[in-house]
């Protein structure tokens, strides 16, 4: 923010805004250094009926403070592309053009492909914006990047969400948390979108992972050895530091092996972690948020802390698809070393960033 406000000078105006008093506002001043952007705080008889805090994306008003867009993609879920997001609103803004319908970070929907319609329905992202040639730079979850037309694109919802339906589409309250859905019967569950799409009455199915490849990892925390050593901060919560230890002895046993069997048994084991921790912080920490009107710094940490979650299950399960016809568990070094170091270094940011920011409050909750 600061940097954007030193850019763009007078042009533009940055606000950081501290929902938790003046207190939070002058830290954040303080570690951040923030000298050129606007740094205030709003009192809780004062706090806005909506927004979300800036982990989960921005909000950008334009000259005449009309809302142009109510929340950019989060950092966490799109990386560099949602800095360009802004920017290229900024840009328009600025210069008085109309704001671009198809922006960095845009999820979209392919549609009216001609030539190769097998890729009509698929979903992608919009990595850069329509440029001399008519045409926008699409990544598709296989990996491809393709250049395409704005009018086969049509712009849907965020794929990941924490508070909505992702990968699946589902309806009739069959979207929850971490996609670690129980099941009803053997074509509904309930509790998680998939990309498995939809069974009855609009609910999730469950993904796909053998009950046997969980049983794999029984005891491995213990046995593990000969990968990287991975060792995340305690949260202070016994039960959850246990499955963070499961966790990262599949992602050691994925170093070694660098199979399919063992990226399952890494889905597996963040399947179950994620849920549970899921339903221990809804349970005490965040009881009633999702009632809750106007703008709740709780309720956008929940979104942003699940939604999380999600994008690395759809991450793992990604890969999964993407090698359905090439892995072969028998088959070692099959997952790529930069593959499973991005993997690692994703679950030590994750544990750091977000599980280290409830330990305290968690464990108090929890003990009383």
């Amino acid at each position: 923010m600061d940097a954007w406000a030193l850019s763009y000078g007078s042009s533009v105006a940055f606000v950081c805004v501290s929902c938790a008093g003046p207190q939070l506002a002058t830290q954040f001043g303080t570690e951040l250094k923030l000298k050129n952007c606007h740094n205030t705080w709003v009192e809780e008889d004062d706090m806005p009926t909506w927004g979300q805090l800036g982990c989960n994306g921005l909000i950008v008003l334009d000259g005449s403070h009309s809302v142009v867009c109510r929340a950019s993609p989060a950092y966490m879920q799109v990386r560099e592309l949602a800095f360009r997001h802004v920017e290229t609103l900024l840009q328009a803004l600025v210069g008085s053009q109309p704001v671009p319908h198809l922006v960095p970070g845009a999820t979209v929907l392919l549609k009216g492909l001609v030539a190769k319609p097998e890729l009509n329905g698929q979903v992608g992202m919009c990595v850069e914006d329509e440029g001399p040639s008519g045409r926008c730079a699409v990544a598709l979850r296989d990996g491809r990047t393709l250049s395409l037309k704005p009018c086969n694109l049509e712009v849907v919802g965020a794929t990941v969400s924490g508070d909505g339906c992702s990968g699946g589409g589902c309806a009739n309250g069959g979207c929850g948390t971490g996609q670690c859905a129980l099941e009803v019967d053997p074509q509904r569950a309930e509790g998680g979108c998939t990309t498995e799409g939809c069974g009855k009455e609009g609910c999730a199915k469950r993904s796909p992972v053998e009950a046997e490849d969980c049983s794999r990892l029984d005891g491995a925390a213990d046995g593990a050895g000969g990968g990287a050593v991975i060792k995340v901060p305690s949260v202070k919560v016994a039960v959850l530091d246990e499955e963070h230890a499961r966790c990262e002895a599949a992602l050691v046993q994925l170093a070694e092996r660098r199979d399919s069997a063992a990226l399952r048994q890494l889905l597996c084991a963040y399947e179950e972690h994620f849920a549970h921790e899921e339903a221990l912080l809804d349970q005490h920490l965040y009881a009633g948020v999702k009632q809750e009107g106007g703008f709740s710094a709780d309720k956008s940490a929940r979104s942003s802390h699940f939604a999380d979650h999600e994008r690395m299950l759809s991450e793992i399960r990604a890969l999964l698809l993407l090698g359905s016809d090439s892995l072969d568990d028998a088959i070692s070094d099959a997952i790529s070393a930069a593959e499973v170091q991005r993997l690692t270094a994703e679950f030590e940011r994750h544990a750091t960033a977000y599980d280290g920011g409830y330990a305290d409050r968690l464990s108090a909750a929890m003990a009383l």
